[in-house]
């Protein structure tokens, strides 16, 4: 479950200000946890190129920092690599897309969740997402964030049925440059969508 108190803004900047790229009237999709092998984030980099211009101010940022290594090196994920190299061939790094490069301690994401307009995640289709309970969509309901997500999985499906979440098929590039459009230059759907997290929250505590 989540707590029943949403996470609060801090008084210093957590996400907004804390790099060049997030100014306080940018829209941020948020993905919020790790680069795994079994997500699709490269989908919704190119989502992001392709509204470079239709929507200026969107922003995708990921948690992407390297993970503490008590035994060796921080450690990263390649998943994480090849996303940032696209990004870059893409002319998007450090502009439209953002990876943290620090590692945000658990008990610190709340902050910058608080901070962001859409949680975001990517699947690619098979048994992990059939049978997958994502903590990180936990996180978005606790901080009454419309939801965009790859449809297949139980807990999305959940959030969509209650309204504050849109699904889009595995692999529909044309499905998330739409879904992006619409959250960006939708702000009343996204009040909506909050709305709709927040009944859907009281559920989970």
């Amino acid at each position: 479950g989540i707590s029943p108190t949403p996470p609060a803004h801090t008084p210093a900047p957590a996400l907004r200000g804390t790099h060049p790229a997030l100014g306080p009237d940018d829209v941020i999709a948020l993905w919020a946890g790790g680069l795994w092998d079994w997500f699709d984030p490269q989908i919704l980099v190119r989502a992001v190129a392709a509204l470079r211009d239709d929507c200026p101010r969107l922003r995708l940022v990921f948690f992407g920092g390297a993970r503490p290594n008590p035994y060796g090196k921080p450690f990263t994920t390649g998943k994480r690599a090849t996303s940032e190299a696209l990004a870059a061939d893409l002319g998007l790094l450090n502009q439209n897309v953002v990876f943290l490069d620090r590692w945000v301690p658990y008990a610190e994401r709340g902050a910058l969740l608080a901070e962001a307009d859409l949680g975001v995640s990517a699947h690619l289709p098979g048994i992990e997402t059939h049978f997958a309970f994502r903590t990180r969509l936990l996180d978005y309901l606790w901080a009454r964030l419309p939801f965009l997500g790859t449809s297949g999985d139980s807990l999305g499906e959940t959030f969509a049925a209650a309204g504050c979440a849109q699904l889009v098929p595995p692999h529909d590039l044309d499905d998330w440059i739409a879904a992006f459009r619409e959250s960006y230059t939708n702000a009343v759907e996204r009040e909506n969508m909050r709305a709709a997290a927040s009944m859907l929250a009281e559920q989970w505590v």
